[in-house]
């Protein structure tokens, strides 16, 4: 296979896994509803969670786009250092929560949680969204 048709697949699959933590933040939304004291807090708190996890997403897709364009010892140090901003994307996001009391710190981490959710559950919507667009690998 062909590095342009692996980054095609890879955007696909980015695009079924944004819509997953959609769906899972939507989930998260309605249990929320029922189960949250201060509902705008915790609110506030989940979808800051689920556009740190869109964030994250979209930027190990890039990280993985770069890296295939590079030596292995190059592309070493880029997956570290593309890890370390991930970090301390959601670290600072959690901090900025707790600390301003805009939104729930631990609502903040169920809307993270979204993307490993969205990744157990990918090889299940992606074949739901073959069999809707008809575009299932042929064998």
């Amino acid at each position: 296979m062909m590095i342009r048709e692996k980054i095609k697949k890879f955007d696909e699959t980015l695009v079924i896994l944004i819509a997953e933590i959609i769906l899972y933040g939507i989930v998260a939304q309605v249990l929320g509803i029922f189960l949250a004291d201060n509902r705008a807090v915790f609110s506030t708190g989940l979808w800051c969670g689920c556009l740190a996890a869109v964030f994250m997403a979209v930027h190990m897709y890039h990280s993985i786009c770069r890296m295939l364009m590079l030596e292995e010892s190059d592309a070493a140090n880029i997956t570290r250092s593309h890890a370390v901003i991930r970090y301390l994307a959601v670290v600072g996001g959690f901090f900025l929560l707790f600390f301003t009391g805009i939104g729930s710190p631990l609502s903040y981490v169920i809307g993270i949680f979204s993307l490993k959710a969205a990744a157990y559950l990918q090889p299940f919507f992606k074949s739901i969204y073959e069999k809707i667009t008809g575009t299932g690998e042929e064998t």
